[in-house]
């Protein structure tokens, strides 16, 4: 038996359902749907599946539960929870934030307003609010210092540590933040079904979106074993001036703050830090980013694009970026022979039939309206003319009848505007703006996210992306409607 027949059976005895009424509707061999409702078979297509749910006039409940149980049974359950946490990855990727620059850092009000101070330089923090007092305390000292230093060895689970950090002021550029926690290498996941590494990458998105000078570390370990054992205090958060050591499940800690002691904690800390990888590269200039990008081999192997917009650099003419590009522009003779080259090589990719580019009905919307490409730091350029956005789309056009620009349907058209997925076997990167309304690119090397980013993107298939014809009518309608605009 399978998990698609068991729960078939089960709709069966439940709903009183005559299998050879079934099989009529469904235009089967008889014995073909024994087999499937046995689990010795499973069914050969989505459409016979969604023929067996019609006519067992399922409620939108049961049909949702009915689809998944078809997908694991045809994927496999390690794969399909994989892929689904992909995507939710994906749906629930940081939107853009409204904050302003000028918001205080949070502020958050503790009942033990008269904490002692710790006394010989050690104190015992004996529950989680204490432990969230201190930490508080400590972490807002120093990021009011003119070179504050904070250094972490956890998991990103830790939620009230996240939240304030994310909350510090980040026109403090030169509060530094080293982050080290355990990646898993065997795609273990959590109870609700959800890859470890990808939730942690979702815990940590915010402190990039707050403009946060932070840096993560990783190694690789059981993340069950490493801080769910018998293991005392595996936890640490360090200042300048103070450390905290800390159970995994964040409710009781040490506090420090002998400078002999800090200053020991802080060489532990190093010493482990010494045995990590770091986890991301961040693209920090417009001439890094065309450097790097441009050196990611993607011509010579199949890539992928997830992102709301389609991607519209490949069609930019030399005359258009010389136009484009802010006139005043610091650098500008420096800046514009390497976006050339960046294009050039963008082009070049679109020769390479693997590659795959999706997008949505919005990203399209928001370009024709705002005539913003996001891949080109938007502080470099004016927005584009009616009649540029037109020339762009035009050419995206006739590129669409090849099928490599398609468009999502549900439930990827509707990821967040602010998230840009690029991937290859070997490389790839994250693309999003901060509330400082600059271009942050993390590029990804680490094995267990590329290949689970990779997995994602080459599944998708017609059942989630519209055909090419399909694109082409749509794109053929925002034109149309820039043209009246004229």
């Amino acid at each position: 038996m399978s998990e698609f027949s068991d729960l078939l059976s089960q709709y069966i005895r439940d709903k009183d359902i005559k299998v050879y009424s079934m099989v009529r509707y469904c235009n089967m061999d008889r014995s073909t749907m024994y087999k499937i409702i046995n689990g010795k078979r499973n069914p050969p297509s989505k459409k016979i599946v969604d023929r067996i749910a019609e006519f067992m006039h399922l409620t939108p409940p049961e049909y949702e539960k009915f689809q998944t149980a078809y997908q694991i049974t045809v994927t496999g359950r390690t794969t399909y929870y994989k892929r689904k946490s992909v995507e939710n990855f994906l749906l629930t990727f940081p939107r853009h934030t409204s904050r302003t620059l000028s918001s205080p850092p949070l502020k958050i009000s503790f009942s033990n307003q008269d904490a002692k101070e710790p006394s010989h330089g050690c104190m015992a923090l004996s529950s989680q609010l204490e432990l969230n007092d201190y930490l508080h305390r400590m972490l807002i000292a120093e990021s009011n210092k003119e070179n504050g230093r904070i250094a972490l060895f956890l998991q990103p689970d830790y939620d009230f540590l996240f939240g304030l950090l994310a909350s510090l002021n980040s026109t403090n550029s030169n509060l530094y933040i080293e982050h080290i926690l355990c990646l898993s290498n065997s795609e273990q996941m959590t109870e609700n079904q959800e890859i470890y590494n990808l939730l942690y990458l979702r815990k940590i998105l915010p402190l990039y979106i707050h403009a946060l000078n932070y840096h993560p570390y990783y190694f690789y370990d059981d993340i069950h074993s490493h801080y769910n054992s018998f293991n005392g205090f595996p936890c640490m958060i360090l200042t300048q001036s103070c450390a905290i050591t800390c159970t995994s499940d964040y409710k009781t800690g040490i506090l420090y703050s002998e400078p002999r002691t800090v200053q020991m904690i802080w060489e532990l800390y190093h010493t482990y830090l010494n045995k990590c990888f770091q986890l991301f590269h961040t693209v920090d200039s417009v001439l890094e980013e065309c450097l790097i990008l441009g050196n990611m081999g993607w011509n010579d192997m199949p890539s992928y694009a997830i992102q709301p917009e389609p991607c519209l650099v490949p069609f930019i003419t030399p005359g258009l970026l010389e136009n484009a590009i802010l006139p005043d522009l610091p650098e500008r003779e420096t800046i514009l022979p390497r976006l050339q080259e960046y294009i050039s090589l963008s082009q070049s990719r679109l020769s390479n039939r693997d590659s795959h580019l999706y997008h949505t009905r919005q990203g399209i919307d928001t370009f024709a309206q705002t005539g913003r490409i996001l891949e080109i730091p938007q502080e470099i350029y004016r927005p584009l003319t009616i009649e540029e956005r037109i020339f762009l789309l035009e050419a995206l056009t006739e590129q669409c009848s090849r099928g490599d620009y398609r468009l999502f349907k549900k439930p990827l058209d509707q990821i967040p505007g602010n998230l840009h997925l690029c991937i290859n076997t070997t490389s790839g990167y994250l693309l999003f703006t901060d509330i400082k309304e600059q271009n942050i690119y993390l590029v990804i090397k680490e094995p267990g996210l590329l290949s689970a980013f990779l997995d994602y993107a080459e599944s998708l298939d017609d059942s989630m992306l519209s055909t090419a014809e399909d694109t082409v009518i749509y794109l053929r309608n925002v034109i149309r409607k820039l043209k009246d605009c004229l």
